[in-house]
């Protein structure tokens, strides 16, 4: 386990939190986790809950939608998690991880993460961390070798680690994701990942040895400048890929939400260029689409491990790009990627994010590596 320590990246840290109220189990607030994350914000009042999830002045108190940002920078939960399971994903991820936090201190404006927390959306720390990497190191020992490679990856198990967060600002606030990096840099058969919109140079000292994968979504700039709230911009994101490939990361690209409106093919094809004029010849030499929709069927393809295609239907009257026009248009699908706002016209498949409302149009992940 890292070292923990009460220093602080205070530029990055500063920008995003300004903390003035902790509330904590008990058991979470006396772990040497909970003390590193006091240890960083040393004059924020400390109140004790039985509960992360029952702090009824917070999550119940409906008065705090007025207040989504600021309680979302003033506000952190610590907490102990009780149920340690990996669920099976199948789409960028063989599992889900069990969560080290839940809630961002960024506010996107299609984020579908306070779908559980009722009026205010702080970052939650969960401060067993002992426990989580035990339970992922033993989890990942029962899988054995993967024997045949799938979309996710074709030799590891790869093991979503930020479903409910965003683990690059999470590194800010706790040793939590360093943890997990140092973790999967010693199991030779998975591999962690997750997707951001901030980037976080402190992960650049760690050394990941090429098992975790950071997903930068990208879009459009002038869609960020409406979507992506308190993130860094498209263009630092797409700046960092070849620092953070070189520094051991598997790096991919989620481009997305894809959002029909006028000139949006346009815009597109200008990030898409930009990212093969930009990013140096090593990320870029093994960018591939995930899947792909056929404008004439309205079908939605997913490659799997045979090299065969396996069809899902595409509803709304919308159409996707082939492959080949993938870099002139981005009309490629998405396997795993956030969703926009509930109603938008979309691709159906069994994801619990999808079936609330895709994008309108279908975002594709690149892969750099």
């Amino acid at each position: 386990m890292s070292v923990p320590s009460t220093t602080r990246p205070t530029d990055d840290l500063s920008r995003l939190l300004q903390v003035r109220q902790v509330y904590a189990e008990p058991a979470a607030l006396a772990s040497r986790r909970g003390q590193q994350v006091l240890g960083r914000f040393p004059g924020a009042e400390v109140v004790e809950v039985p509960s992360h999830w029952e702090i009824p002045e917070l999550h119940g108190n409906e008065g705090n939608v007025e207040r989504w940002v600021r309680v979302k920078s003033e506000t952190l939960v610590l907490g102990v998690k009780k149920s340690l399971t990996a669920r099976p994903n199948g789409r960028s991820a063989n599992w889900i991880a069990p969560s080290t936090a839940n809630g961002c201190a960024m506010a996107c404006a299609y984020c579908y993460v306070p779908r559980q927390k009722g009026y205010a959306n702080p970052i939650t720390v969960f401060t067993n961390i002992e426990q989580i990497t035990g339970y992922l190191r033993r989890h990942v020992a029962r899988q054995g070798p993967k024997t045949e490679p799938d979309q996710c990856d074709p030799q590891a198990w790869v093991y979503d680690l930020g479903e409910n967060s965003d683990c690059s600002v999470d590194a800010l606030v706790s040793d939590n994701v360093a943890d997990l990096v140092a973790t999967f840099a010693e199991l030779p058969t998975a591999k962690a990942s997750f997707a951001t919109k901030y980037v976080n140079r402190q992960l650049l000292e760690l050394d990941p040895r090429g098992r975790t994968r950071i997903r930068f979504s990208v879009m459009p700039e002038d869609d960020a400048r409406v979507l992506d709230i308190r993130t860094s911009r498209v263009a630092e994101r797409i700046a960092a890929v070849d620092d953070f490939v070189e520094a051991g990361y598997e790096v991919h690209l989620n481009l997305s939400p894809v959002v029909l409106r006028e000139g949006w093919e346009a815009d597109w094809a200008q990030l898409l260029r930009r990212l093969d004029d930009e990013l140096s010849p090593r990320p870029r030499r093994r960018r591939r689409p995930r899947s792909s929709c056929s404008p004439t069927t309205g079908t939605c393809t997913r490659s799997t491990s045979g090299g065969t295609r396996r069809p899902r239907s595409c509803s709304g009257g919308r159409t996707c790009s082939s492959p080949s026009a993938a870099r002139t248009a981005a009309g490629t699908c998405a396997t795993a990627t956030t969703s926009s706002a509930p109603g938008s016209p979309g691709c159906r498949n069994s994801s619990r994010r999808m079936r609330r409302g895709c994008a309108s149009g279908m975002p594709s992940e690149f892969v750099s590596t």
